[in-house]
């Protein structure tokens, strides 16, 4: 083989082994180009009313759009798993409106509040105003029962219940008996 060869084969295999490496080093945007975007959204779940922070910046973020909406690819489709199939899953609700949680323009970052739903994992798309506002992203919110909190002091009384009433009563006949027997005794003191 020329040296000449070689040298451009080293080299080219050099390039190649430097690129791969710079692609596992340097990490990943938030999202890819009509694709996932994973941990998009802080939190991810929690009941209706959660105040939510989306991470990259957009112009519109949508809660539950139909698959008709997605013109640049329906999350859910695969090689084995056409848009017929993909509209089966259960992250499509269809029983549930398409809500616009958030509008910015130009691009900025976008937070919502979730709207009231019932529980279950709903698909969000953010779009970032690209390709003509075309370009968007998606992730998932798990809408969680609303937790039960504990009753504040206030509410819950301080516990005493029936047995404050019957120290309250037990020391106010006490304090009558007391009262009266110190009458008794006085007038049957001898007077002067």
């Amino acid at each position: 083989m020329n040296t000449t060869v070689a040298a451009k084969l080293l080299g080219s295999l050099a390039t190649l082994i430097l690129a791969t490496i710079a692609a596992l080093l340097v990490p990943a945007g938030p999202a890819s180009a009509h694709g996932p975007c994973l941990n998009c959204l802080e939190p991810s779940a929690g009941p209706p009313g959660t105040l939510v922070q989306v991470a990259p910046e957009g112009v519109l973020a949508v809660w539950n759009p139909r698959p008709n909406m997605l013109a640049l690819g329906v999350p859910g489709s695969s090689k084995e798993c056409d848009i017929a199939c993909a509209r089966a899953k259960p992250m499509y609700h269809y029983d549930e409106p398409v809500v616009v949680l958030a509008e910015e323009r130009p691009r900025a970052p976008l937070s919502f509040t979730v709207p009231d739903a019932p529980l279950g994992r709903y698909l969000v798309v953010i779009y970032n105003g690209s390709e003509s506002g075309h370009h968007y992203t998606w992730d998932f919110f798990t809408v969680e029962p609303t937790p039960i909190l504990p009753k504040t002091v206030r509410e819950a009384g301080t516990g005493w219940g029936w047995v404050g009433v019957a120290v309250v009563g037990s020391g106010a006949i006490f304090g009558a008996g007391y009262l009266i027997g110190r009458r008794r005794r006085v007038s049957r003191l001898p007077v002067n």
